[in-house]
Formats: structure tokens, sequence, C-alpha cells
């Protein structure tokens, strides 16, 4: 299959309606080695956004340890792409590395790879000021700025903070059910079954569990898994 921007476009949608299964078809189809440079980062990106770690790894292998000299070293977004590779490889380390030569204010999607670089070395409190950096800068869209209200109030669920991970969690089930956003409100329901569980609200755990099960789009995702 030949890959064109329109492409990008559905890949998108597909991943904001969790369905990880028509992404991956897509993705199989194309030649990685051809995608445009223009365009790597953002297909990276979709990748590692679907559980497409590998694939994510090949489309910018080509940049980062290019064997012969580019035009222009790697960019921002590039260099933020690859270090979502490196975190989804359980490389932590190296992820915040290569995330060393970001300016994170000027491109904050490298604060969010930072605090999932922490959460691969199980430190979840490292996370909560580095979320709140990401979600309160103004260059974040709308969408980019509820999975970082998701991540954070899973950050304050490890750490106990129930409240302020309810008072997120409600927030987001109004705007993602608005939007139809199917993913992250089947992960916002998921999330709030597990206070519920911390609580011993068994009952109300699995009401939000069974909510999230009929939300979720498809049954191939991670994401359904973690809610059987």
């Amino acid at each position: 299959m030949e890959f064109k921007l329109s492409t990008l476009d559905q890949l998108e949608k597909y991943t904001r309606k969790g369905d990880s299964l028509r992404v991956a078809n897509v993705i199989n189809s194309l030649r990685l080695s051809k995608i445009p440079r223009e365009y790597s980062a953002q297909l990276s990106q979709i990748c590692f956004r679907n559980g497409l770690y590998l694939e994510s790894l090949k489309i910018l292998n080509k940049i980062i340890y290019c064997e012969t000299s580019l035009l222009s070293p790697p960019e921002p977004n590039e260099l933020i792409s690859y270090a979502t590779s490196l975190v989804s490889l359980n490389m932590p380390k190296e992820a915040r590395k290569v995330l060393k030569g970001v300016n994170k204010l000027e491109n904050p999607e490298a604060l969010l790879i930072e605090s999932f670089s922490h959460f691969g070395d199980w430190n979840y409190k490292k996370t909560l000021p580095i979320l709140k950096k990401f979600i309160s800068n103004p260059r974040i869209s709308h969408y980019r700025s509820l999975v970082g209200k998701l991540n954070l109030a899973a950050a304050y669920i490890d750490v106990s903070q129930f409240n302020e991970a309810k008072e997120l969690l409600y927030e987001m089930l109004s705007h993602t059910q608005k939007n139809n956003f199917s993913l992250l409100q089947a992960n916002s329901l998921e999330l709030l079954g597990q206070i519920e569980i911390q609580d011993k609200n068994y009952e109300k755990a699995l009401k939000y569990l069974r909510l999230a099960k009929k939300v979720f789009p498809e049954t191939n995702s991670i994401y359904y898994f973690f809610v059987k």
C-alpha cells in the first residue's frame, strides 16, 4: 500500500476510537522504510499509541542512526518519537538521554514521554510535576491534554491520592463522552474501577469495569485485556 497524507488522518481517527486492529492492518500494509521523513515522527507516535513498538522503531531508525550524513540532524519531534519507542521497550534511562536534547517548553510532548519513562522506573511521584507542566502548556491540543490528565490520574492512584484522581477522572468522563473519545473514556472508567477496588467498594468497581467493557470499540486492545 502506498503511503498518503490521508493515511495519517485515518490512522489518527482509528487510534482515537481505540481501534488498534485496523491501525495494525494499515501499518502492516505500508513499506515503513519508504515513509517520507516529514511524516515519520507522527506515524511513529501512532504506532506507539497502538502498541506497535517495533514498527515505531523501524520508521525512525533510518533517521536517528543514519549511515550517511543527513541534510539536517534529527528534529525535536523525531527525537521525541524515538524516545517514545525506547520507553515502550523498557529503556527509560536511554529515553531520558535522548530527550535531553529537546526544549521541553517549546516541545511539550517531551514532558509526556519523560513522565512515561518514570512510570517505567515505578517512580510515580516524580511524574506528578512533569504531567502538571504538560497539561498546562498552551501548545498542546485538547486531546493530548486529556491524555496527560489520564496519566496524571493514574499517577495519583499509584501514590494513593484518590480524591485528586477522582476529580480528574470525572472531568475526563465528561469530555470523552462529549467528543466520542472511546478509548480515553474506557480508560477513565477502568481507573475509577481501580480506585473503588482500593476502597473495597467492589460492587461499584464492577459497575465501572462493565461500563468500560461496553465502551471499548473492539476487544483486541491491551487496555480491554486490563479491564478483563
